[in-house]
């Protein structure tokens, strides 16, 4: 029975913690046209899987 309500526990305390990250940042995941642009670039400014020498550096246009 113990493990039952360790699990129990777990979920909602899981459940509960979502929704509360969900509920202060607007969401969990991004808007989808900054998903479609790719997370590496716009949240680190660099891709994180570059296909030539090393990673490339991506500069916003101003």
């Amino acid at each position: 029975i113990a493990i039952l309500g360790v699990l129990a526990y777990s979920f909602i305390a899981t459940v509960v913690i979502l929704k509360v990250i969900g509920a202060v940042s607007g969401g969990l995941r991004p808007a989808a046209d900054l998903e479609l642009r790719g997370m590496d670039g716009i949240a680190h400014g660099e891709e994180g899987y570059a296909t030539g020498d090393g990673a490339v550096l991506i500069l916003e246009d101003e």
